[in-house]
């Protein structure tokens, strides 16, 4: 079954890239929209998304929007341009469109009540989407790391570098459930 054109924000980081990799093959197309150049296997990669005129044609012609792009560090702690613009520019572009289906990587624990900047602005990325009325798929995961070779940057930062401490999230006493990539992205 071919999914038809899939558009992922986001594309260049860990989850995006291997959502790109499993995609390979079953899609009509596949167009990344990335803040940076990079090289991926799509048929179109948008530099400089949030500033380009192409994102509205882009998304017109999709299928399926992923919405990956969204920041757990973000630049100058700017969760909001980081969380809720970047939502607000694909509802946006989606409000033009008959996209099938949006996905949304949000986190555990989101909620605009929230004291936490990062789960305050993924709720309220949340209800930016939730007002199309599309067909909206929220994964509210935790932490997402990969493999061994290819941990991604959570799980790195978890890694003692030449025997030196690590420091740990919380009190270093809680348990955590990290979602494996590959079971998030594989079809």
């Amino acid at each position: 079954m071919e999914l038809g054109t899939v558009v992922i924000t986001g594309a260049s980081g860990q989850v995006g890239q291997a959502l790109l990799s499993s995609l390979q093959g079953k899609c009509k197309s596949l167009i990344a929209l990335v803040r940076n150049p990079a090289k991926l296997p799509a048929n179109e990669i948008i530099v400089d998304w949030l500033n380009s005129p192409k994102v509205q044609e882009a998304i017109a012609q999709a299928d399926f929007v992923v919405h990956l792009a969204g920041g757990l560090k973000p630049d100058r702690g700017d969760y909001m341009s980081a969380n809720v613009k970047t939502t607000e520019i694909i509802s946006s572009a989606l409000s033009k469109t008959q996209v099938k289906r949006v996905v949304f990587l949000s986190y555990v624990g989101a909620s605009q009540s929230s004291p936490n900047a990062y789960l305050s602005t993924k709720a309220q990325a949340e209800s930016v989407l939730q007002a199309n009325g599309l067909p909206l798929t929220i994964f509210r995961c935790t932490h997402i790391i990969g493999s061994p070779a290819k941990p991604g940057p959570t799980a790195e930062n978890l890694l003692s570098k030449n025997g030196k401490a690590v420091t740990v999230l919380g009190s270093g006493h809680q348990k955590v459930a990290p979602v494996y990539r590959t079971d998030l992205t594989s079809l």
